[in-house]
């Protein structure tokens, strides 16, 4: 990623975290594409789409959460995956690092650490891509 390119994220959260999230991601001047529910995911990305971070919630019923992180593993360019959640745990953390994941964000965020975090995972998807092989 480029220093002038704009963080795309793709995020899963509910109707009153919109506003909150897009104030918060505001200084880094992101460009924030919401999905309102698991099975629309697929649906409203595009295969020329590039996200560097996908923001999903931990509280999703079992076959909901393994059907979002199964999308996002098939993206042509996997984004780094931040979940958020309510109450955290070592278990969850560790779960969500094994299975690819970044990291995970306590809700509700707060500017400074939410900023921190999509700058860290966007910076981390860069270092994916640059290291990735090319065709040919």
């Amino acid at each position: 990623m480029q220093k002038r390119e704009k963080i795309n994220i793709l995020a899963l959260v509910p109707e009153q975290m919109k506003e909150a999230l897009e104030s918060d991601l505001a200084p880094l001047g992101v460009s924030l594409r919401f999905v309102d529910s698991a099975g629309k995911l697929s649906s409203g990305v595009g295969d020329l789409d590039v996200f560097h971070v996908a923001l999903i919630p931990a509280e999703l019923p079992a076959n909901n959460w393994w059907t979002v992180w199964r999308e996002l593993s098939f993206f042509s360019h996997r984004p780094s995956i931040l979940v958020y959640t309510e109450t955290d745990s070592f278990e969850l953390w560790s779960g969500v690092l094994e299975a690819g994941g970044f990291d995970i964000l306590p809700v509700p965020f707060d500017r400074e650490t939410i900023c921190d975090a999509v700058s860290r995972a966007a910076k981390n998807f860069a270092e994916r891509s640059s290291n990735k092989p090319q065709d040919g």
